[in-house]
């Protein structure tokens, strides 16, 4: 059986993080994470975690995981208890300097962006503090320890708004001209932004869109048409990608987070 608790950060780290989760396991399961435009802190406390189409090996205790091109599966093992810190587009960028496109499909162990001294600090703290709330507040004050200045790029939020409020149904050539960018400009603002294109960000919108609005009343077809899909064959396959089973199959179980 698997228990999740949700924590708000504190207003410093607000402008950076959507949410803390702390998921536990008690006696095993496998979780299937679809694609989300946050990427995610990980911070093993106790337990194993395996992410199946990645590697058979167990993640590193502390790890950063770039945006995906498709879901994947996550295996807990018996008593693993995991925090997870939920960042806002772009919130990584003032606590690492790396190019964080270059993290797509990828999950990474934390000792690639900060010092040893840092992680066993880090290790011996939690293994130190009593209780999830103590545990949360290490790891905001390492967060916090870690901050730099930072500036947003408004054209790339800019950008991104125009994205949501189309719920990812927006022509990705109609951007620059929104936001008076040259597509190549805008591309390359956006990856260093985001961790991905413009275009795989607005298809990872609009298929949460769907799924997170999808009613039995309505049929898969008219599902398809209401997205902007060309086509029903489209419609599947982008969304067989998306979360690794076709809509009825999809949507028969439902069991995703």
């Amino acid at each position: 059986m698997m228990k999740i608790e949700r924590y708000m950060p504190p207003a410093i780290l607000k402008p950076f993080i959507k949410s803390i989760m702390i998921i536990e396991s008690g006696s095993g399961m496998v979780n299937r994470i679809l694609p989300d435009t946050s990427m995610v802190m990980a911070f093993r406390i106790k337990g194993n975690v395996i992410i199946g189409n990645y590697t058979d090996e167990p993640l590193p205790s502390f790890v950063l995981s770039g945006i995906s091109t498709s879901s994947r599966s996550v295996m807990y093992d018996r008593e693993t208890s995991v925090i997870l810190v939920l960042f806002n587009e772009g919130g990584i960028i003032p606590f690492i300097q790396f190019p964080i496109y270059e993290l797509k499909d990828s999950t990474v162990s934390l000792s690639e962006f900060f010092s040893r001294q840092d992680i066993n600090d880090l290790e011996i703290r939690l293994l130190e503090a009593v209780g999830n709330r103590k545990r949360i507040e290490v790891i905001e004050g390492f967060l916090i320890s870690k901050l730099s200045d930072f500036k947003p790029d408004h054209i790339v939020s800019k950008a991104i708004s125009y994205i949501r409020q189309a719920n990812g149904k927006i022509k990705i050539y109609d951007l620059p001209r929104l936001v008076y960018l040259s597509m190549d400009a805008l591309e390359k603002r956006f990856r260093n932004v985001t961790g991905t294109s413009p275009k795989h960000f607005a298809s990872i919108v609009r298929l949460r869109h769907i799924i997170n609005n999808y009613s039995v009343a309505e049929s898969l077809t008219s599902t398809a048409y209401d997205a902007d899909y060309f086509d029903q064959s489209h419609f599947t396959r982008d969304f067989k990608m998306f979360t690794g089973q076709t809509p009825s199959q999809f949507f028969r179980t439902f069991d995703f987070w």
